[in-house]
């Protein structure tokens, strides 16, 4: 009976031994994720003559990478509760400053082209601006990416994009 109890006594310790290498092994493996990508909301800023929805922020990515089909995009309904046509510019005010260079912005309303290039130089307002008949609604759409090229700069990176409006009546805009 001695002899069997050791050889059992040895083989749960063996057993215990194994269980808790697999447990330390397990623990210690290395993830095998990519790093994370930016995380990206826009919120548009609308006002009483010009008002947008939704109003809340929206996330146009949660892992933002390099690459044009990689990006997001965000759409904003634009209603005009004049009586008379707006001519609207946009900019953009990032919560910060650390994508101004890499983020890449496009911005169209009605199907026309409104701006293209970096966060940073939309930090302007628009040269060119778009119309929103009186009493009536527009889309503007946003597509957020960044360029292939992009390398470092953008891992982990959070941002908040809030869109303002500049308005005139359409008459007057140039």
């Amino acid at each position: 009976m001695r002899l069997g109890a050791a050889q059992f006594v040895r083989a749960g310790a063996f057993l215990a031994g194994l269980a808790v290498a697999a447990i330390a092994v397990a623990g210690w493996r290395v993830p095998t994720h990519s790093t994370p990508g930016a995380s990206l909301k826009v919120v548009a800023v609308g006002t009483n003559e010009l008002q947008a929805s939704p109003a809340h922020p929206f996330a146009i990515s949660d892992d933002l990478k390099p690459g044009f089909s990689r990006g997001g995009v965000g759409r904003v309904a634009l209603h005009n509760t004049m009586a008379q046509p707006l001519a609207v510019r946009i900019h953009t005010l990032p919560s910060v400053t650390d994508l101004d260079r890499l983020l890449q912005v496009r911005a169209s309303a009605a199907g026309q082209p409104v701006f293209r290039g970096s966060v940073g130089d939309l930090r302007s307002w628009t040269r060119r601006h778009f119309v929103v008949p009186s009493h009536g609604r527009t889309v503007l759409e946003t597509r957020f990416w960044l360029p292939n090229s992009v390398r470092r700069g953008f891992q982990n990176r959070v941002a908040t994009i809030t869109i303002e409006f500049k308005l005139t009546p359409a008459r007057r805009a140039s």
